[in-house]
């Protein structure tokens, strides 16, 4: 069985499986075409830029026009649309007591890894349906499952341009604007803070709010999401909600009401990673202002704000 609360780990677990052995929807603007008989896995795993990845989940979305749906949030300070591909049995209607779900990526945009693994959940899921795949059919059938593979596009874009060769590790971080997309979603600690600090009007704080974080702002309330994941690059690591200190105290442990129940669930998560579950001795998290490692048989979760 796949509850509700379960299938982020459900949806990790297709990540791997997919990564083993499954086939992929051919894409159409896929000019490296695996060949070799000895390839393993069949992924069309590689790069891909705004113009690919609207032709490949355009064509996810012929392939499966009644269980999917393409939609977008909102624009790029620079007017690239933020797509959003939807998998359910009813595409564009909330179901009463259906869970929604999401997974976000790209968030950073030089952080490729989310963003093609995204794009292949998407291939996966489709071919799987139209196979039969129970699993995959309860999934669709019982939860509606949003994906947005790149927040950042126009950071995407620019790291893209320029390749992994004369790129710095900050180009294509930011947004168009330079602002740095994961810590521009408001808390009221922060607010009440700044505002103290500062004195920081309400007009200030909304000047600060990028078009792409007002995008899935709008997007987080307009539908009633009941579990969500961000993907990011660079680190085997699950983090979970919420950590803020005023002073950035590096060791000060901040759990919510729900710590409980947030450890509890990336604690779900790491377990279904192979990595994380069988060698958490080869996972080593660097300590950081605003990051709590834990000391823990798991050491793959932590707290983060």
């Amino acid at each position: 069985m796949c509850p509700w609360y379960n299938v982020i780990c459900c949806l990790y677990f297709i990540y791997y499986h997919q990564y083993l052995k499954t086939t992929y929807i051919s894409d159409p603007s896929n000019i490296y075409a695996e060949e070799d008989s000895d390839y393993k896995d069949n992924l069309d795993f590689r790069h891909h830029n705004y113009k690919d990845m609207r032709t490949l989940m355009k064509s996810v979305h012929d392939e499966c026009p009644n269980i999917t749906r393409i939609y977008t949030i909102g624009r790029s300070y620079q007017g690239l649309k933020l797509y959003v591909m939807e998998f359910s049995d009813n595409p564009g209607k909330h179901e009463l007591g259906e869970p929604e779900f999401r997974y976000v990526a790209g968030m950073h945009g030089n952080e490729a890894l989310g963003r093609e693994l995204v794009l292949n959940l998407m291939q996966y899921l489709c071919r799987e349906f139209k196979k039969g795949n129970q699993r995959i059919a309860r999934l669709i059938t019982e939860t509606r499952i949003h994906l947005l593979p790149s927040m950042n596009p126009d950071g995407y874009e620019e790291a893209y341009k320029k390749g992994s060769e004369l790129a710095g590790w900050a180009d294509g971080r930011y947004s168009y604007e330079g602002i740095d997309l994961n810590h521009n979603f408001p808390d009221l600690n922060n607010i009440m803070w700044n505002a103290q600090e500062r004195a920081l009007t309400k007009a200030q704080e909304k000047s600060k709010v990028a078009p792409e974080t007002r995008a899935v702002i709008n997007w987080m309330e307009e539908i009633p999401f009941v579990l969500s994941a961000n993907l990011h690059g660079g680190e085997l690591v699950v983090t979970y909600p919420f950590d803020c200190t005023r002073d950035w105290a590096p060791q000060e442990d901040t759990p919510t009401a729900d710590n409980a129940f947030f450890r509890w669930l990336a604690s779900v998560y790491a377990s279904t990673n192979l990595v994380m579950h069988q060698f958490p001795h080869k996972i080593h998290i660097t300590h950081s202002s605003n990051k709590i490692k834990s000391r823990e048989a798991n050491d793959s979760i932590q707290n983060e704000n």
